[in-house]
């Protein structure tokens, strides 16, 4: 499969890679949907960090779970989700307090801007669609990746969240 790796600043290719594969029980492989973007893709690609080794790009992310690790309980194959650029446990007293970012077994996602990726800590890490609206949002949810991640293909805004403000940092689709 394709994906796209930074080799130095403003040099950026689509190779091939090999397929994720679950590697852990906790993992998930999830087949993406959409994927971004963001602010800590784009140091490295203007240098304003440094390039060391090639690296993989891409790290907010939806799309449909493939498959699950046998310790994976909170998501199952065929279900639409969004992941947080930051891999977390959800259970060490940080992710308990609502501080994923600081969860003690972080990790920080890569890799997602191909067809597939594999997803460390996916119970912890990957929210899923609950399927009754067909919308996969409350402010949560939208709240932990960027916007242009959780609303991809036709997935509608504004009737998803009618009073949601919208606060970015990074490039973005929507207009002001």
């Amino acid at each position: 499969m394709l994906g796209t790796i930074l080799y130095a600043p403003r040099d950026v290719r689509c190779e091939e890679v090999p397929e994720p594969k679950i590697l852990h029980p906790t993992d998930a492989v999830v087949r993406l949907s959409a994927s971004c973007v963001c602010g800590s893709d784009l140091w490295p690609f203007r240098g304003l960090n440094d390039v060391t080794s090639p690296m993989a790009m891409g790290h907010e992310y939806c799309g449909v779970v493939e498959e699950v690790g046998s310790a994976v309980t909170t998501v199952r194959p065929g279900q639409f989700v969004v992941g947080s650029f930051c891999i977390s446990d959800n259970t060490c007293p940080h992710c308990r307090r609502g501080f994923q970012s600081s969860c003690q077994q972080r990790e920080f996602m890569t890799g997602a801007q191909a067809p597939l990726a594999r997803v460390p800590l996916a119970d912890g890490t990957l929210v899923a669609d609950q399927g009754d609206s067909g919308l996969l949002v409350d402010g949560r949810t939208i709240g932990m990746t960027q916007p242009h991640a959780a609303i991809p293909h036709g997935r509608d805004f504004e009737a998803a969240v009618p009073k949601f403000t919208l606060l970015h940092d990074g490039p973005s689709p929507f207009r002001t």
